[in-house]
């Protein structure tokens, strides 16, 4: 693999790429060298506000309190295996393995939602989807329900975002101060990328270039003018201005990425660097049905209707691998930014001062189940995401945990280790022990849902074990759908239904038992 990394430098080199891609593609090497530290160019424009650029977010707020920074650098759609560390086969990830080996690394984090919007605001609130009310991605935050950032802000923290953080225009930054930047690329640049990107006269992947169905393509920007790069760049600017101020404040920062969210369009190098004959293979649905196995897509009404809407039945294993070989390239690049950040960190000695969680909000189906992106399921190609956590002195360096935690724990777990009282009312509880190498009573179970009551909708609810796996579907347009039950030793891929066999009925019913009971105790607002 290292041969064709040189190879992609090499060529580089013999055509003269500006330093900025050589950087990159350096980077997601995992070469060090002292440039990668530059925090980009500061005479560039369009990175946000004007006075966060140059010097620390402003506020009046009370005295320097003791705990660490904050830095929550998030992916949006990245799955749990596609890290070096975690075995891809292919995938590198030499930045977030470095991260993982300095840190501990969650095995077993589970997104309460398969949405974006619902999954992010339980990081922020430490409640379920339906307790802080954006149970789906047009819905927004409750009245009433604290975010993190505004828990912190009370106790003297700089609160900012950069990047991506689906707040409705409506509804305010729930107690961030500055958002820095905010820009969102599904269907073209947008906000303050936006901005940038007209002034330059920049190029972009036309729709249409992108294929049917896996919305795999290659976008003509330059990788250091692409949004990933770009976003890192403003954030590097803000910290090195925040460094010089003698009497700074600990911050509170969100670095928000979009990738590897879809369309799986990197820019080059990084969109050729996998070869899609090389992408491992995958088994789904098709070998099931040729196989004469039972398979659950479809069963539900609800899910057939999103597969006919996507036209999933056109997706064919190429195309699959793909897609599959350009996610994997925007992971890479997105590597090479958590590289930068990484470099910074340890440039300014504020590596021991500095909690780094990265987490993503949720997985992609990247071919699983004929599918690419996400949808209405709770399954774990959609809810298992990578959650790596470090702070020198109070997390173990190179330890790995298999507890099953839910991204509902991390705002008390955040607040522990920062020191910081754990506000009363919260669905998630802290699992700060564990990273410290202590022993946890932790529950053996977490939970899941998907969806919200309204015209043709419906609520799914889903409990999950090490070894098991139910999913209640409810009930979709007045009819009732039918449930699934995942030996998960067995079948890890989810892919053969036992729900309502006799001979799974014990395990079937004491599922259940505990999904109930779930529901009725964290059901504490209307």
């Amino acid at each position: 693999m290292m041969r064709a990394w040189e190879a992609v430098v090499r060529e580089m080199c013999r055509l003269c790429v500006p330093v900025g891609s050589a950087l990159l593609v350096l980077a997601a090497a995992g070469c060090r060298s002292p440039s990668t530290a530059n925090p980009g160019d500061p005479g560039e424009a369009g990175g946000g506000p004007p006075a966060s650029e140059s010097g620390p977010l402003s506020a009046a707020h009370p005295a320097l309190p003791g705990g660490p920074n904050l830095l929550v650098i998030m992916a949006d759609q990245m799955r749990a295996d596609h890290l070096g560390v975690a075995g891809h086969p292919v995938v590198r990830t030499p930045h977030l393995d470095r991260l993982a080996s300095e840190g501990t690394r969650m095995t077993h984090a589970m997104a309460p939602s398969p949405s974006c919007v619902p999954s992010r605001q339980s990081i922020l609130t430490g409640l379920w989807p339906r307790n802080h009310g954006a149970r789906l991605g047009d819905r927004r935050i409750r009245p009433g329900v604290r975010t993190i950032a505004e828990h912190l802000r009370e106790r003297g923290y700089l609160t900012g975002v950069f990047g991506k953080m689906h707040f409705r225009a409506d509804e305010g930054w729930h107690g961030f101060d500055d958002v820095i930047v905010s820009m969102e690329s599904a269907g073209g640049p947008q906000g303050d990328y936006r901005v940038w990107w007209e002034e330059r006269d920049l190029p972009w992947t036309d729709i249409d270039e992108l294929s049917e169905f896996g919305r795999a393509g290659v976008n003509p920007l330059r990788a250091e003018d692409f949004p990933t790069s770009w976003l890192t760049s403003r954030f590097l600017m803000w910290l090195e201005g925040w460094a010089r101020e003698e009497a700074r404040r600990p911050f509170c920062i969100w670095l928000s990425y979009f990738a590897p969210h879809h369309p799986a369009a990197p820019p080059e190098p990084f969109a050729s660097l996998y070869d899609p004959a090389e992408m491992p293979m995958i088994r789904g649905p098709l070998d099931l049905l040729e196989s004469g196995e039972s398979q659950h897509l479809g069963q539900s009404r609800r899910q057939l209707e999103w597969y006919k809407k996507e036209g999933w039945r056109r997706m064919e294993r190429d195309e699959a691998s793909l897609y599959r070989a350009r996610y994997g390239g925007l992971v890479t690049l997105l590597d090479s930014q958590v590289g930068r950040v990484l470099a910074a960190l340890r440039r300014l000695d504020l590596e021991r001062e500095t909690l780094v969680v990265f987490v993503s909000d949720h997985g992609d189906f990247a071919g699983e189940h004929q599918a690419v992106t996400k949808g209405p399921f709770l399954l774990d190609s959609l809810l298992r995401v990578p959650l790596i956590v470090r702070l020198p002195g109070r997390v173990d360096a190179g330890r790995e945990r298999s507890e099953l935690v839910s991204l509902t724990d991390l705002m008390p777990t955040i607040c522990e280790l920062l020191g910081v009282e754990v506000p009363e009312g919260l669905d998630g509880s802290s699992f700060a022990p564990l990273l410290g190498g202590e022993e946890l009573a932790w529950p053996d179970a977490t939970f899941g849902e998907y969806g919200a009551r309204g015209r043709n909708q419906c609520v799914n609810f889903m409990v999950r074990t090490h070894d098991w796996k139910l999913i209640d579907n409810g009930t979709f347009k007045g009819n009732e759908q039918r449930d699934e039950l995942y030996d998960l030793a067995a079948d890890p891929g989810e892919l053969i239904n036992l729900s309502g066999l006799p001979e799974y009925a014990a395990v079937e019913a004491e599922l259940l038992q505990r999904l109930e009971l779930w529901r009725a105790e964290t059901s504490l607002r209307p």
